[in-house]
Formats: C-alpha cells, structure tokens, sequence
C-alpha cells in the first residue's frame, strides 16, 4: 500500500490506530482459520465518520476495505484480495 495513503488514513484516526508492523499485521491475518493472507495495514477507526473518510480513500485509491469482527468467524472470501487493510472491532 501507498506510504502516502498510509499517511493519510493515520491523519483520520490518529497514528495509535494504525497498525503497520509485519509482527502486528500478522496477528490480524486469520481468525479460525490459520492460512489467512496478511493484511497491509490494520486500521482501528473509532467513529462513522473516520470509517466514511477512510471509504473515501478507498474509492480514490481503489483499494479494498474489509472489515473485521471479533476473528471467530470462518469466511472464506476475507483473504482473496492482494492490498488490504482490516479493521477490527477490538484491539
């Protein structure tokens, strides 16, 4: 992913809030499953509107957004893009 987009999504929800480390990443690569793809960034918005701001970023920069719940669940079709960040529910 862009440094720049990083940036900017670090603008919106503030640097704590942003994930970028591969060890951090790593963590929020799978849920039940094991063989999950590691995310480019993780991303922890804390209102709608940071959310919006940050779908709007998606659709200029047209990268996918995919959301994250408690990491349970066993969705096969979370992993199939190739840049992505996540945003879980909880840290």
């Amino acid at each position: 992913m862009d440094g720049s987009v990083i940036e900017d999504i670090a603008r919106i929800v503030g640097k704590g809030a942003v994930l970028t480390t591969i060890e951090d990443r790593k963590c929020y690569s799978y849920d039940g499953r094991t063989d999950g793809a590691i995310p480019d960034l993780v991303v922890f918005p804390s209102s709608a509107e940071e959310v919006s701001q940050i779908l709007i970023l998606a659709n200029r920069h047209l990268f996918p957004v995919i959301p994250r719940g408690q990491g349970t669940a066993l969705p096969v079709d979370r992993f199939l893009c190739r840049e992505r960040w996540c945003s879980p529910s909880q840290k």
